[in-house]
């Protein structure tokens, strides 16, 4: 059986052979803009693959938090007003953050934009443009001041789409219908889907003309953003008006991705992409190589000045992918060394059902940790920590802790023993296990390597002349 790698891989070569990238709209591949849930749903019905990231938590949409909603699309709309009749000064640099904030000393943050923000010359003239998270927002957030909530763009251009529907429909239903045609026969996609691809465009064409009007008027020089698949209609007005993109990594990506697998299309994807580190330099980002630039990674900095020293607990923590694909080995794990505690955190995205949970109370060593509190945050309490592939297993590396690498009973690590050896102990027995308790924190790992010490001054070069 091929793991997921690999199958996204004869996926990604499946779409390129049936050249649905070829078809073009607007000057794009719409094949880009609709292929990641057709994909997912794909990979769930077929492979039973996905589960947690097609089912994330769905929140009760109570009355509360309608009126909530509809407040907060009142507030951007005033903003949005503001920005168009009262604009005072000239904006040099917009931010796309990311939509899941961190909690740090009872402020919130984007790991990723926020330090960026505090440590260069991007917080002299900068306004961040802030999503709602599972329709939320989130209070008490750092830099609210400079904050515009994009609600109220995301709300009028789904409203406009449907009264629009005819004009698209007849202008592009042809194009579209032999796009369709060929997604259909490769992904068997229901024909009703028809009417959501023709309303996906002319929603992404309204939202991309909103932005132009906004960042025209705002004189935006440069934008920086997160997470190439929820801003491509921002992206997309960028190039229409000549501004700089550049996105940031989110996330550690070792093989082949839903995200990155898709193929690059000028007008779609930024300028440059910004890595965390050195060793983040390959086609893995689905961007071209000679565009990746390493600024390293600022949130170290951040957390470090934000966060008081924690004291450590004799506990090794577990880094859980996906709960239900992991447990079976928790339960190995935890009658073997029943004398050892084990602290197991979630995915942010994972769903851990009722039936899971009743098996982790059965365990009387082994705890389920808030997904909620952030990784950097609760990773320093810990000298062991175990996982798959996860991002953390990285953000361990960074603080000195010693991390291993879970490849047994039932679990499939997308890491490389061949590319990581020297910085992760790999593990394909529980006998590995018995010596990567005991083995020493290794002193030849380079953990500037992943995590590498923030480059102001490079970012601050990509900035334009004021």
């Amino acid at each position: 059986m091929q793991n997921k790698s690999d199958l996204l891989k004869n996926i990604s070569i499946k779409e390129k052979c049936a050249g649905l990238y070829e078809h073009k709209i607007l000057g794009i591949s719409f094949w880009r803009l609709v292929r990641l849930p057709i994909l997912r749903s794909y990979l769930l019905r077929e492979y039973n693959i996905g589960k947690a990231d097609v089912r994330t938590k769905k929140r009760k949409l109570e009355i509360s938090n309608f009126f909530a909603v509809l407040f907060d699309i009142f507030l951007s709309f005033l903003y949005f007003c503001k920005i168009i009749f009262f604009k005072r000064k000239d904006v040099q640099s917009v931010i796309l953050a990311f939509p899941r904030l961190q909690k740090i000393d009872n402020e919130h943050v984007c790991k990723f934009t926020d330090p960026l923000i505090e440590y260069s010359n991007i917080k002299d003239s900068y306004l961040v443009f802030q999503r709602h998270h599972s329709g939320k927002h989130y209070e008490n957030r750092l830099h609210s001041k400079h904050t515009f909530k994009t609600d109220f763009i995301s709300f009028i251009s789904k409203f406009l789409s449907f009264l629009f529907f005819p004009i698209v429909f007849i202008a592009f239903s042809i194009p579209m219908l032999k796009l369709f045609i060929i997604a259909r026969k490769e992904f068997s996609i229901p024909r009703r889907a028809f009417i959501s691809f023709i309303l996906k465009l002319t929603e992404f064409i309204i939202s991309s003309q909103l932005y132009c009007f906004i960042f025209k008027r705002l004189k935006v020089k440069q934008v920086f953003l997160v997470n190439r698949e929820i801003f491509f209609a921002e992206t997309f007005a960028c190039k229409q008006l000549g501004i700089k993109t550049y996105e940031l990594q989110h996330g550690i990506t070792h093989g082949w991705t839903l995200l990155y697998s898709g193929c690059f299309d000028e007008k779609l994807d930024t300028d440059k992409f910004l890595s965390f580190g050195s060793n983040w330099n390959g086609k893995q980002f689905g961007v071209p190589v000679e565009r990746i630039i390493n600024i390293g990674w600022a949130y170290n900095t951040f957390i470090a000045e934000k966060v008081c020293k924690v004291n450590k607990v004799d506990s090794i923590l577990i880094i859980s992918d996906w709960l239900s694909t992991m447990l079976p080995l928790i339960e190995q794990l935890s009658s073997r060394y029943c004398h050892n505690q084990f602290h197991i955190r979630p995915h942010p995205n994972d769903s851990v059902s009722n039936q899971l949970l009743n098996k982790i109370d059965s365990m009387p060593n082994v705890k389920l940790l808030d997904n909620t509190i952030e990784s950097i945050v609760f990773l320093q309490s810990y000298n062991h920590v175990v996982g798959l592939s996860s991002t953390a297993l990285f953000e361990a590396l960074s603080l000195n802790i010693k991390v291993g690498v879970l490849n047994f009973g039932g679990c499939t690590s997308l890491l490389s023993p061949n590319k990581f050896s020297k910085a992760l102990y790999f593990m394909s027995n529980l006998d590995d296990f018995d010596s990567f308790l005991n083995a020493p924190v290794s002193e030849d790992i380079d953990a500037s390597l992943f995590y590498g010490k923030f480059d102001a001054e490079r970012v601050n070069g990509l900035l334009a002349p004021t």
